[in-house]
């Protein structure tokens, strides 16, 4: 049962040319372990290559006798799994990578962010791209309406208003870079909301 697979941390695969049992015990281990991440976790390629050699698979060619023990084979197991699940679309990372960029494109994350966080998570460029025009060619309004929603967060939150005027404009801008927004929209929205950058007399303001 696959439950087993997950706490059993790491393999041992023993250097010598393995019985045609000990291979295929370890290639039917990682193809469980990688069909667990990927299931559960919509995790890329890369991702759960590089989470097959942690576990203990080497990243070279194991050798193991045939079963008839006639031959002596190799095969490079981490490898072929991961791209055996991605010929049989198990690991489907089109259809991953969508689905976790519009959950991010639903809380409101920069492209930029998007981005950056699909790249850590070692999702392949030109899928990163194509999952990202797809969701925004019927919002391409996106990036200025995500960065007004933060904007409006950060500027209701009582840090802010209590903030001196001129010191809201630096403050905003560091937020939303460090959210990913570039810094000439955040200022195109300042500019267009001068009332709150600038001190106004205290009469005024009741």
């Amino acid at each position: 049962h696959r439950m087993g697979f997950k706490k059993a941390k790491q393999v041992d695969v023993p250097d010598r040319v393995l019985s045609y049992e000990e291979f295929t015990a370890l290639w039917d281990h990682a193809v469980s372990s990688a069909t667990w991440q990927a299931e559960n976790y919509l995790r890329s390629a890369n991702d759960i290559l590089d989470r097959l050699h942690r576990k203990g698979y080497s990243n070279e060619p194991v050798e193991y006798y045939s079963k008839d023990k006639s031959d002596i084979l190799s095969c490079d197991i981490a490898d072929e799994v991961v791209n055996h699940l991605v010929e049989k679309r198990v690991i489907d990372e089109k259809e991953f990578a969508s689905d976790k960029i519009l959950s991010m494109i639903y809380s409101g994350k920069s492209v930029n962010h998007i981005k950056q966080k699909m790249r850590q998570k070692r999702f392949r460029d030109d899928i990163i791209e194509e999952c990202i025009n797809e969701h925004l060619e019927s919002n391409p309004e996106y990036n200025n309406r995500s960065l007004t929603r933060q904007i409006e967060i950060l500027t209701r939150s009582p840090s802010f208003t209590r903030l001196d005027p001129v010191k809201r404009k630096d403050k905003l801008i560091r937020s939303m870079s460090s959210k990913g927004f570039s810094v000439s929209d955040t200022l195109s929205w300042i500019n267009s909301h001068p009332e709150m950058f600038t001190s106004q007399d205290s009469n005024e303001e009741w």
